[in-house]
């Protein structure tokens, strides 16, 4: 598996992107191979960011059975 991370300053802050060539992730809970845990692990690494923030950072996510990227802006 490849992978990549980018960082570029927006005017709200800076955005990062994690990008990979996996298989994909579900967003209804469906692990059909056993092994998808992505966006449950995922969004409570976005809940610990935005832990005690006034501005919340929402995810960006694109993906399908080419891979994922996830986009999230962070206020500097």
């Amino acid at each position: 598996m490849e992978g990549g991370l980018r960082f570029e300053m927006v005017e709200d802050g800076m955005k990062v992107v994690v990008k990979d060539n996996g298989g994909g992730m579900s967003f209804d809970g469906n692990k059909s191979n056993g092994k998808s845990l992505g966006s449950g692990i995922t969004y409570k690494r976005i809940q610990l960011i935005n832990d005690g923030k006034e501005t919340q950072s929402l995810p960006i996510i694109k993906s399908d059975e080419n891979g994922t990227e996830i986009g999230l802006i962070l206020s500097i």
